[in-house]
């Protein structure tokens, strides 16, 4: 379950996001934080709230062509940036997730909260330009989980690697990252099938060594245990 990206703050970096002007930054930080945790309880509360109607026609309270055939106690959610952070804060507050998958998405959750949803959370390569902010905040929330949870920082990514929009967009590395056109897509998808695939279908192997072949991997076990 899918959660949009957009916000004024954009991408993790201090610098101001090249996007931001979609949204209107208003220029002044608290004020964008403030609109940031208002519009990621909104997309919380949106994949909550798609779960749950899934939920039903699963159930076959809702007719459709579906009913009765969606497994929906292994549904994650899943976002880019701003839908990052919201996934992360549905997790917290609906139980009925089974997994969160975070692209590079600064939590912007209030109150976080124990959650018992294992986590991969995907991040761009940290350099002098990212918000100093967001790596002890991604942290604190990944350390809450009961269950384990997994960082993964992709060298040579970028905030948009983790979208559609290297297949797109001119390669600036700034802005796409250098891992190329094909390479940005697969370092996204293979991961999270890796990951997918161990927590909610019990798919064998070594899901440590899975994740480790495509970055720099920190395991935050449950109790705060790296």
């Amino acid at each position: 379950m899918w959660s949009p990206p957009w916000t004024t703050r954009t991408t993790p970096p201090r610098s101001s996001s090249p996007t931001a002007g979609w949204s209107g930054s208003s220029g002044d930080d608290a004020e964008d934080e403030r609109r940031a945790a208002g519009w990621t309880a909104v997309r919380a509360a949106d994949l909550s709230f798609v779960r749950a109607e899934l939920g039903r026609i699963a159930r076959g309270e809702a007719a459709g062509v579906l009913a009765g055939r969606l497994d929906t106690d292994r549904v994650a959610a899943a976002g880019h940036s701003l839908g990052g952070g919201a996934a992360l804060q549905a997790a917290r507050q609906d139980p009925g997730f089974a997994a969160v998958i975070d692209l590079d998405g600064f939590p912007h959750d209030p109150a976080p909260a124990p959650y018992h949803q294992p986590v991969l959370a995907l991040t761009q390569e940290i350099g002098p330009a990212t918000d100093p902010d967001y790596l002890p905040k991604l942290t604190r929330v990944l350390d809450l989980g009961t269950a384990t949870g997994y960082r993964l920082t992709v060298p040579g990514a970028a905030h948009l690697t983790f979208t559609d929009a290297p297949l797109f967009l001119p390669p600036v590395p700034s802005l796409v990252g250098s891992l190329g056109r094909a390479k940005s897509v697969r370092t996204t998808a293979a991961p999270c099938l890796a990951f997918l695939d161990s927590v909610l279908r019990g798919g064998g192997g070594d899901l440590p060594a899975a994740l480790s072949a495509y970055g720099e991997l920190s395991v935050h076990r449950p109790g705060g245990g790296r």
